[in-house]
């Protein structure tokens, strides 16, 4: 660039990169190019169209800013600064999660909903829960049955896991639950939920983000 504009490297090294006359250079550079410095209403908008544009299907932080910062050149918008990036980024994606969570519950219906709460409602059966049936009771262990590795192949092996996948159909979860959804997102929830214990779950987490681990997970 020095050799293009004829201009001693070293005139670089002494330019004032803070104060007004980089601002007057920004914004002859801006007029120039046709670009304008973003506003708040700008950020609003980045951050709704990574949301339900790019956050859903794509995961990777790095393909986000790259996304982000392809899209302020379309608007022929100024970058904001990292911080305001790291923040739209923040907020694209906690809107994104907000988005999933509420459209799987609300693809669960309410047996469904019933039954994966029941998987976590204990860790273990209470005394005021010996009059409960054989299946109420077995469900306290489920969650962790359906985390366990299926262990070396065998028939043994074979059987448990047969009344695993048993127990997971009899939830009654929608064929079609993540019919739409990528499957990169679905695979970083099973791998939180994989994480989880039922304590964490029943503390930790709002319900809707606890039921869409547990549908993740079965």
């Amino acid at each position: 660039m020095a050799r293009q504009v004829k201009v001693d490297p070293a005139v670089f090294a002494a330019y004032a990169f803070t104060g007004r006359t980089i601002e007057y250079h920004r914004r002859q550079i801006r007029t120039a190019l046709g670009f304008r410095e973003a506003t708040h209403g700008d950020r609003d908008k980045l951050t709704v169209w990574l949301a339900e544009q790019v956050c859903p299907s794509e995961l990777n932080p790095d393909q986000q800013r790259q996304a982000l910062l392809a899209k302020c050149r379309a608007e022929r918008i100024e970058p904001p600064g990292r911080g305001s990036v790291d923040k739209i980024l923040g907020g694209a994606n906690r809107s994104a999660d907000e988005r999933f969570c509420a459209t799987t519950v609300g693809r669960l219906g309410a047996p469904a909903t019933q039954r994966l709460e029941e998987l976590v409602a204990a860790d273990k059966p209470t005394a005021d829960q010996a009059g409960a049936d054989e299946d109420d009771a077995e469900l306290a262990g489920a969650f962790a049955e359906l985390k366990a590795d299926p262990g070396p192949l065998g028939l043994e092996t074979l059987l448990t896991e047969i009344a695993k996948l048993g127990r997971v159909l009899a939830l009654g979860l929608p064929a079609d639950l993540f019919g739409d959804i990528a499957e990169g997102r679905v695979a970083a929830w099973r791998a939180r939920a994989a994480a989880e214990y039922p304590s964490t779950l029943r503390r930790d987490h709002p319900r809707s983000v606890r039921l869409t681990l547990l549908a993740v997970l079965c």
